[in-house]
């Protein structure tokens, strides 16, 4: 974070998959359906999306509103998405992208909103394992304290960009 190393201590959250019994083919595995909603979470950058304006009214003011940095106004983040993974009981390891798992084997492909996430290579058993480094000089944080303290940051360069002002695609601050 804010290039700093630490060490986020927390439980995965767990989804409700419902397992659809749809397969599919997924380069050598076959693979199998399941469906589950996740909630999101304020700091989820990945699940903001620009809303739609209904007219040209609300056209402009969203135009207006991103030439004065006003981002909240023109994106939305829904409570939650539609999540669907399709999953490998050939490699029965309830693991997948991100913080995505729980399901009887390893998720190949996933679709949370409108982000993909495709898995283009499998290695099992390799000849040289990956080096866990030495975390015993990283500081150690709960997932909350490390959401409190990215809120905070995210504040604070809020407050420094507030003097800000994009005009003719150039930052100048509001008191030129």
């Amino acid at each position: 974070m804010f290039g700093k190393q630490f060490l986020v201590t927390d439980s995965l959250h767990t989804i409700e998959w419902e397992i659809t019994g749809e397969q599919r083919q997924i380069g050598q595995y076959p693979a199998i359906k399941a469906i589950g909603t996740k909630k999101n979470n304020s700091l989820d950058w990945s699940s903001f999306r620009r809303r739609q304006p209904k007219n040209a009214e609300e056209k402009k003011k969203d135009s207006i509103a991103m030439k004065e940095g006003r981002f909240e106004d023109v994106y939305e983040q829904a409570d939650e998405i539609k999540v669907i993974a399709w999953f490998t009981p050939a490699i029965p390891v309830q693991h997948g992208p991100a913080e995505y798992g729980g399901l009887p084997g390893l998720i190949l492909e996933l679709n949370a909103g409108e982000t993909t996430l495709l898995c283009s290579k499998v290695v099992m058993n390799p000849a040289e394992p990956e080096e866990i480094k030495n975390l015993k000089k990283v500081r150690s944080l709960t997932r909350k304290t490390t959401t409190n303290c990215l809120q905070k940051k995210c504040k604070r360069c809020a407050s420094v960009l507030e003097d800000v002002v994009v005009v003719d695609n150039i930052l100048k601050t509001r008191t030129f």
